[in-house]
């Protein structure tokens, strides 16, 4: 099967923005392309701009961003009073709604996460958001493999370094011989040492004699050889500082080959053929985990009807405003969401047609990547002795962030005058909603800000189930923030799981091929530790 790639909006400034078409999970547009779909659409909802800092350069790569808040805009579409759906409307089971992202970002280079308090708060829809994080975690691993493989020679190179040290340490011949010399020197050192007694006696009387002049002569120097030592140390010292420091720029911006070799980058370049399927095999499972997520955010078409109407699924607003679900919609835009239908049994069908959980790693993803910090500071690395940059660099996804024409949480104030409902037609005037066009996010981020706080939710984890595990009190587990396997982990599994060789081939066409999906994990592409 191949799936769609999205489209998402483009510009945020003005009320009728144009749409721009941005692909994802393409690994050639990835580093840059891929997150200008949520760079664009980010609208700061709230800043904070740090006491003497320059606006224009306040942000660097030592910033990282962390998710805020969930919130649903209830919004009017016309295709609310279709006739096969007016009356889940009037029941209570059917709204049209879109779902926004508050988004903190902070001064954090080593990822603990971003807080209201110290951060900048910016808005931007969910699709958008979940669609650009959740394609980053997938190919996290793909990314840093691609960076290991340009610095290849690097890696060669300490590789052939480290074997060469093996092999020196481990020379029998050269250990034996070091034996032999040791034996010969215990031979000798009697003899050796009464020669060295009587030498000694006689040159003691001698010293004697001599030492009374040398003592005068040996003061004087001491005082010069003391100041000239101290300058030469100091200069010493000086130099091996400068070293070391140049080392450790090298280092900070070299690739780890070892990090490459756990995360068996260069297995596709292996003389094993079992290897090298494997290898293809992690590829192919991130490349559909990637694509089912890009579709889903752009509203996924299934083969569901309710009542007549198709059924899609896409993100949601979980009911507790904490995170996202996915949910099941009655037009091709997942704006109208409905209670009569649930993800897990539209999914369960569709995995049917799968020979791998796909939907399942997906989601997966998703998790890790909504509540795991993203780093702004790029990831770039030297080949040979390039220099470190003094200052922390800014990736693309933070630069095209931050480089925006934002909008201030001043002009994002609340709109008191309260939204004119279209009274042209007073059959349907029962229905309220807060914005009539949730595409014109200056009127959505100030409903927002009249809100003061106080949201609505109106998914219903009760009737449509959820994709997220949660405690008796309704918080979500632990788990959520671990979501995946580790590097060990997957390792293992893709050495050890013959199946996971066996079906790539039948991956290629999932759609084709009909097999029980596998409820043990094969490989979970999605996290990297």
């Amino acid at each position: 099967m191949k799936f769609s790639l999205i489209a998402l909006a483009g510009a945020v400034a003005s009320a009728n923005a144009s749409v721009k078409n941005i692909k994802l999970g393409n690994r050639k547009l990835r580093r840059g392309d891929v997150t200008e779909a949520l760079l664009k659409n980010a609208v700061p909802f709230k800043t904070r701009r740090l006491d003497g800092a320059d606006e224009a350069n306040e942000v660097d790569g030592s910033y990282s961003i962390s998710f805020g808040k969930c919130i649903d805009i209830k919004t009017k579409s016309d295709d609310l009073f279709d006739e096969n759906v007016i009356e889940q409307v009037q029941n209570g089971n059917a709204l049209s709604l879109k779902s926004y992202i508050l988004f903190y970002a902070c001064q954090d280079a080593y990822g603990y996460g971003c807080s209201e308090d110290d951060s900048d708060v910016y808005m931007v829809d969910l699709p958008t958001y979940l669609s650009v994080v959740g394609t980053k975690q997938v190919y996290k691993r793909n990314d840093y493999c691609e960076q290991c493989e340009q610095n290849q020679d690097t890696c060669a190179a300490d590789n052939d370094a480290y074997e060469a040290a093996d092999e020196n340490e481990n020379d029998d011949a050269q250990n034996q011989a070091e034996e032999e010399e040791e034996v010969e020197e215990e031979e000798d050192y009697d003899e050796e040492q009464m020669e060295a007694e009587e030498a000694e006696e006689e040159n003691d009387e001698q010293m004697e004699e001599e030492e009374d002049e040398d003592n005068e002569q040996v003061e004087e120097e001491e005082d010069e050889d003391n100041e000239d030592q101290m300058g030469e140390d100091q200069d010493e010292d000086n130099e091996d500082q400068m070293e070391e420091e140049g080392d450790a720029r090298k280092l900070k911006q070299q690739i780890d080959c070892n990090r490459c070799d756990a995360l068996q980058c260069f297995d596709k370049y292996s003389n094993d053929d079992a290897v090298v399927s494997q290898a293809a095999t992690r590829e192919e499972i991130d490349t559909y985990v990637g694509e089912w997520i890009e579709e889903v955010a752009n509203c996924k078409a299934t083969n569901e009807y309710l009542n007549g109407q198709p059924v899609y699924i896409g993100p949601i607003c979980s009911d507790y405003a904490d995170t996202f679900e996915i949910g099941a919609f009655l037009d091709e835009d997942c704006t109208i969401y409905t209670k009569l239908a649930s993800y897990a049994n539209i999914v369960a069908a569709e995995e049917a047609n799968y020979s791998v959980d796909v939907a399942g790693y997906a989601i997966s993803t998703l998790k890790t990547a909504f509540y795991e910090p993203m780093i702004c500071e790029s990831q770039e690395f030297a080949e040979g002795d390039e220099e470190e940059e003094d200052e922390y660099e800014m990736n693309d996804y933070c630069k095209q962030l931050f480089e925006q024409d934002a909008i201030n949480f001043n002009e994002c104030a609340a709109d008191e005058e309260e939204e004119q409902q279209d009274e042209g037609d007073d059959a349907y005037n029962w229905y309220s909603y807060d914005v009539e066009d949730a595409d014109e996010v200056e009127k959505v981020c100030a409903k927002i800000v009249s809100f003061n706080g106080v949201y609505s939710n109106y998914y219903d984890s009760a009737s449509s189930g959820s994709v997220q595990t949660r405690d008796s009190r309704g918080n979500l587990t632990s788990s959520q923030s671990t979501t995946g396997l580790s590097v060990g982990a997957i390792v293992a599994i893709a050495l050890a799981c013959v199946v996971v060789v066996g079906v790539a081939a039948r991956l290629l066409k999932p759609r084709k091929v009909k097999a029980p999906a596998l409820h043990e994990p094969v490989y979970d592409g999605n996290r990297l530790s």
